[in-house]
């Protein structure tokens, strides 16, 4: 197996762990938040889980639109997690 394993969700920080908590405070699965960004699931797992945070700017607001947030809070650390 190449590279370091995935993180599990104990051990998330930062703003995969921030879009996961506001994710699962909607009710959202990854397919669900995946899809209302047009994004796949592969692609969101990378954001939230498997430490690929740095989403590309452009989707920042579409990942906050589809969480219900501001770019401003999700990309805060001073918001609390759900």
């Amino acid at each position: 197996m190449r590279g370091r394993p995935p993180k599990k969700a104990d051990q998330l920080t930062g703003f995969g762990a921030r879009i996961r908590g506001r994710r699962i405070k909607r009710g959202l699965t990854i397919r669900q938040a995946a899809a209302s960004c047009g994004v796949s699931e592969s692609t969101w797992r990378g954001w939230e889980v498997d430490g690929k945070s740095d989403a590309a700017a452009k989707m920042l607001f579409r990942i906050a639109y589809a969480l219900g947030y501001s770019a401003y809070e999700l990309l805060s650390e001073q918001h609390p997690l759900p």
